[in-house]
């Protein structure tokens, strides 16, 4: 259970916005360690072209703040293979997981994955990189794991053919491609007078141009990779869906080594976490401005809170007896 008290005093702080060195965290230099300890680092390979460079920095720092007593190795793994698994069972030593595969075996996950729950990066940053987020991450040990931290990875908007969304009621009478499995989503459209086409990611550029949807929900790298542009004259940047993934360890190897150790590896993977969720923002800005720079209009702030209310009122009720519902009442508390 979460301490009230703690998350009101956390509500009135700006988000940790903070950059520090782990070697000014942890006290340590170079060298202070004995011996070494090279541990596997799992990453996914579809995911590795936008998780590969800060996988590598972090072990980097650790190889670097350990005096090389500790290297991470990073291994790619093929689609298909189960990171948590691997790790649970010792087959790797670290791994960075995807928040919806992690639901899988810790319940709680999911609420990370509910639509229109958080009401912006500050918001984030005091559930994820607070005690509602430590809290999550210790809940992993229950299957074996330990969870370091959260590493950012992005945020979800709608765009649309031509109607902006200014407000969650904009959505009414629209066609909008989502992904398959996301139950609330749907719902909330649906409540919002909006339908829905569950429709993968790389079918919905041609679903655009067919007109079977006329709004899609999207990131912004996607747009404008994808050239949503050509076919999407507004985007709205509703940041309904959050995505970030958890960086985890082996919990049979995290309590083999000693407390600094254990401490350095903490302390890195939230630094690393936090340059990241920076460098997302950073990067946000500019795909914001060349979409601009297309002639696609580019709703900042829509009033999203009617949608909001509508994804609480649904979700309270089948979460209230769960072990997810104090993890969902401390973030609605953090808005």
């Amino acid at each position: 259970m979460f301490d009230r008290r703690l998350i009101e005093g956390l509500k009135s702080k700006r988000s940790v916005g903070f950059l520090l060195t782990v070697g000014l965290l942890l006290g340590h230099t170079a060298g202070t360690f004995a011996g070494e300890s090279v541990l596997t680092l799992g990453l996914a390979r579809e995911l590795a072209e936008s998780l590969e460079p800060p996988v590598r920095e972090f072990a980097e720092v650790v190889s670097s703040m350990s005096g090389g007593s500790i290297r991470p190795e990073l291994v790619a793994v093929e689609p298909g293979r189960d990171l948590l698994q691997m790790a649970r069972l010792g087959k790797l030593d670290l791994a960075v997981v995807p928040n919806t595969e992690t639901a899988a075996i810790s319940p709680e996950f999911d609420v990370l994955e509910l639509p229109f729950l958080f009401a912006g990066r500050e918001h984030v940053a005091r559930v994820m990189r607070g005690p509602v987020g430590r809290e999550l991450l210790n809940r992993l040990e229950r299957v074996r794991l330990h969870g370091l931290a959260f590493w950012d990875l992005a945020e979800v908007h709608i765009s649309t053919r031509d109607v902006p969304i200014e407000h969650a009621e904009a959505m009414r009478g629209l066609r909008l491609g989502i992904d398959p499995d996301d139950e609330y989503l749907v719902r909330v459209i649906e409540e919002l007078g909006g339908g829905v086409v569950p429709i993968s990611p790389a079918e919905r550029y041609q679903a655009l141009q067919t007109g079977v949807i006329d709004a899609a929900e999207v990131r912004l790298a996607e747009f404008l990779e994808s050239r949503y542009y050509e076919l999407q004259e507004t985007l709205a940047l509703t940041r309904h869906r959050y995505l970030a993934a958890a960086v985890v360890i082996n919990w049979g190897r995290f309590e083999a080594l000693d407390p600094p150790h254990r401490e350095l590896l903490e302390e890195a993977a939230r630094e690393i976490g936090e340059r990241l969720g920076i460098r997302h923002a950073e990067e946000d800005e500019r795909i914001v401005d060349e979409i601009r720079r297309r002639g696609v209009r580019v709703v900042n702030n829509p009033d999203v809170q009617l949608a909001h209310d509508i994804a609480w009122k649904l979700v309270y009720w089948e979460y209230a007896k769960t072990s997810s519902f104090d993890v969902l009442d401390a973030i609605e508390r953090l808005r």
